[in-house]
């Protein structure tokens, strides 16, 4: 999908990165992706278990976005783990 079909909110959402609790998809996540149409996640340390529970995690959010608010998708996945210690 290209960005002139997007409307007005969806492109909004999709320049807006948003952090969340929890280790797993959750309502939160579902919230943001559905009524703000977001175009990225934030994880940070508290979010990683492992990197199979990330990428399971990344496989969800995508497939959420798809189902939920297709063409829009999560672009951006940013992790920051300066504070991870596993």
């Amino acid at each position: 999908m290209h960005i002139k079909n997007l409307t007005l909110e969806e492109k909004i959402g999709q320049m807006l990165c948003f952090a969340f609790n929890g280790t797993e998809y959750n309502e939160q996540l579902d919230r943001q992706i559905k009524q703000l149409k977001v175009g990225g996640v934030i994880y940070f340390a508290k979010n990683i278990t492992s990197p199979f529970q990330a990428a399971k995690l990344n496989e969800r959010l995508q497939k959420e976005a798809k189902y939920l608010c297709s063409p829009v998708l999560i672009k951006k996945v940013v992790v920051y783990l300066e504070s991870w210690k596993k």
